[in-house]
């Protein structure tokens, strides 16, 4: 995956990319913390996998789901990346009709 213009380490998504969802569309932007994705009404920001190179610091979690376009309010927070799947492909968004 190619991310120009953002400052992300290069293997912040390189343990995902063989099992990374074709249909979520890349919806990052240069100033949040991490690279992003939106599915289903949903952002997905997904944070480096060293804790210590999260620029939201070492005890954040690594995937944070929220309503897309809406910020920093997380709705749901792990560090399990099939339970981050799991919520956005099995929770359609209350906003989406």
């Amino acid at each position: 995956m190619n991310y120009p213009f953002h400052n992300w380490h290069e293997e912040c998504l390189q343990d995902l990319e063989p099992l990374f969802p074709k249909h979520w569309v890349n919806c990052s932007y240069g100033n949040d913390a991490a690279p992003s994705f939106r599915f289903n009404g949903w952002q997905i920001w997904i944070a480096e996998k060293n804790s210590q190179l999260r620029e939201c610091g070492i005890d954040s979690k690594r995937f944070h789901i929220g309503k897309y376009r809406e910020g920093c309010c997380s709705v749901f927070i792990t560090n399990d990346w099939k339970e981050a799947q799991k919520f956005v492909n099995n929770c359609l968004a209350p906003w989406i009709n």
